[in-house]
């Protein structure tokens, strides 16, 4: 029980004043008045006990009457005057006539005590007073004597999430008059309220275990207030003999469970697998919701010896071997392993999720290289060649035959001069950019698919002397060019025009001899005539060399027939297209102009080879300057004048 402050009681009497020395006629003797009255019931534990005298009074061998001497003068007992004796501090004001006994500690409850003081004081005339005793008796205990969960305990729970205005704990105390609850103003008071005829305990705010509120530094959801209780035993008006008490009282509110737990990992359902590489040891992280945070375990399971888990959900497992697999359980020798996990949340409540395990086969094995070396070196390079038992990635280093040899095939990888996709089967690499005549040595590995790396194979070789290269005239300009032709092409008409010339001067000389012959013919004619039958056989005979003539005649037209026409050159053009062509059979066309019109005249059709060109054949009769179109399914491919 807290103590609270003591406060005095004053019984206000009337003080016969008396002037020192003055002599009277009839000295009266003073009295003592208690306070408490004798026989008084109900006197608050903390009250404090006055003795009010009618006049000044000093000791009895008429000295002054201080403080200190009154311990020895007053006597203050339980019960009666064989009781105890009660500590106490006596005090004596100014006037020396109120004595104040202020008990050491409050009076017990419903207890009778004893108050005495013999004739040991007198007045200024010597009068001593009357020996004087009272009894007196304390009410009951004003006392905050506990909480709905029992006598004594001010600390008591309350589930999460209780309403406004619900009852969380009554306040019961003892006392003498009615009592009066109320809440002091600290710590969390204004999270409370309390019914003051009733102590009916209540929060004006629900409270949340999970986000706490509390004034308490570390949020422990510990919510505590001061509940003060007061008895008036007058009137509500007169706080003459009112007690109170004060008390801490604490709430402390507990979680509620508001959700069942459930395992969210691996697909969330009761069973789940997991595939994982041989060798692995981490499985996967389990992940659940509950009250609270839940905290992971095991529960069981064919090979659960094999497992282990945080309790934050890091589920690891020993390494394991495929090719020595040790799963136990209706599928022994498998390579799956069962476990069953369980989550635990706040409220201890547990869910199970069965893991089923299966380790994956990895590639142990290294690629192996072979047929490997160098060729074609030239100034500045050559081709490196091996060959990969495995697809994979090849790494070279190429460094000159003084440098350190690499430590091993990861130091080849990392660092590489080169790396590129290895083929299984023949890998040519060119290699470029080195110093002529100088020694070089190559280390070369292949790293497959699953991160194994062959062993290094080395290579040695050096580099031809730099080759010094003539140098060549500069390329011709386009006009240089377009003279040279210009220049063929006159003296091309030069030429046919000398052949012209030539086939006019023999066509006149033969056609001279002709006429010749033609008039001695006519002469003959007339002279046969003349001559009459007999002559007719000399005049065949001499016709005979005519016909010859004649024959030869238009043999030298006909080749001069030929020599008056344009000169005609066949070519064989190339058709270069696209690759995407290869194959493919295409149509040419020949483009003639008459009339200011284009004629296409169909030449024939050709294959394309692999890298989408083809030669025309001499036998399509292409001559030079004759414009083409090559056509597929009427698209035009190309145009081009043939060359």
């Amino acid at each position: 029980m807290l103590r609270t402050n003591r406060s005095i009681a004053p019984i206000s009497l009337a003080l016969a004043v008396l002037a020192w020395g003055t002599p009277m006629a009839a000295a009266a003797v003073p009295t003592a008045t208690f306070a408490p009255a004798t026989g008084a019931v109900n006197i608050a534990l903390n009250a404090n006990i006055t003795i009010t005298f009618s006049e000044a009074v000093r000791k009895i061998d008429g000295t002054a009457l201080f403080a200190d001497d009154l311990e020895t003068l007053v006597t203050l007992k339980v019960t009666n005057a064989a009781g105890a004796d009660v500590g106490f501090q006596p005090f004596i004001n100014a006037g020396k006539t109120i004595i104040t006994i202020n008990p050491a500690a409050d009076l017990n409850p419903s207890q009778a005590y004893y108050v005495a003081i013999g004739a040991t004081v007198e007045n200024a005339t010597d009068e001593a007073i009357a020996p004087t005793a009272i009894t007196f008796t304390t009410g009951p205990l004003t006392e905050i004597t506990g909480t709905s969960d029992g006598f004594g305990d001010f600390s008591v729970t309350a589930n999460e999430n209780v309403a406004i205005g619900a009852t969380v704990t009554t306040i019961t105390a003892q006392g003498a008059g009615t009592p009066s609850f109320s809440l002091g103003t600290t710590l969390d008071f204004a999270k409370f309220s309390i019914v003051a005829a009733t102590g009916a305990l209540s929060f004006t705010e629900s409270p949340n275990f999970e986000i706490p509120t509390d004034s308490s530094a570390s949020g422990f959801n510990t919510y505590r207030t001061n509940v003060r209780v007061r008895y008036d035993s007058n009137t509500p008006a007169d706080a003459t003999d009112d007690t109170q008490e004060v008390e801490l009282i604490q709430v402390t509110v507990v979680n509620v469970d508001e959700f069942d737990p459930a395992i969210t990992s691996n697909g969330g359902q009761a069973t789940a697998a997991i595939t994982i590489i041989e060798g692995a040891t981490d499985v996967t992280t389990l992940t659940a919701t509950g009250d609270g945070t839940p905290v992971f375990s095991l529960n069981g399971g064919a090979d659960v010896a094999l497992f282990a888990v945080t309790g934050a959900g890091a589920l690891t497992i020993t390494a394991r071997d495929f090719e020595t697999p040790q799963d136990l359980g209706a599928t022994a020798g498998n390579n799956t392993y069962v476990v069953v996990v369980r989550a635990t949340d706040a409220d201890n409540e547990t869910v199970d999720q069965t893991l089923t395990i299966t380790i994956a086969d990895v590639d142990e094995v290294a690629p192996t290289l072979s047929a490997a070396g160098i060729s074609g070196a030239t100034s500045s390079g050559g081709t490196l060649t091996f060959t990969s038992s495995e697809v994979g990635t090849y790494y070279y280093v190429i460094q000159n035959s003084a440098g350190a040899d690499p430590a091993d095939a990861a130091a080849v990888e990392t660092g590489a001069s080169a790396s590129a996709a290895a083929l299984a089967a023949a890998n040519p690499i060119p290699i470029a950019g080195l110093t002529a005549s100088t020694n070089y040595e190559v280390f070369v590995i292949v790293k497959d698919g699953a991160g194994n790396r062959s062993a290094v194979v080395t290579l040695n070789f050096g580099t031809l002397a730099a080759v010094v290269v003539a140098p060549q005239p500069p390329p011709k300009t386009p006009e240089q060019i377009a003279a040279e032709i210009a220049e063929r092409k006159a003296a091309e008409e030069r030429y046919a025009a000398e052949v012209a010339a030539a086939a006019r001067v023999a066509a006149e000389k033969v056609a001279a001899e002709q006429k010749a012959r033609v008039d001695a013919a006519i002469k003959l004619d007339v002279e046969i005539k003349e001559a009459g039958a007999a002559a007719v056989v000399a005049t065949k005979a001499q016709l005979a060399p005519l016909k010859s003539a004649n024959s030869q005649l238009a043999k030298a037209l006909t080749e001069l027939d030929a020599l008056l026409q344009p000169t005609r050159i066949v070519v064989t053009p190339l058709v270069d297209l696209s690759p995407k062509f290869a194959g493919v059979r295409v149509n040419i066309q020949r483009e003639i102009t008459r009339s200011g019109k284009v004629i296409l005249i169909n030449a024939g059709t050709i294959t394309l080879d692999a890298q989408g060109n083809a030669r025309l054949p001499k036998s399509l009769g292409i001559t030079k300057g004759l414009k083409l179109r090559i056509t597929l399914k009427d698209q035009v491919l190309s145009r081009f004048t043939a060359k």
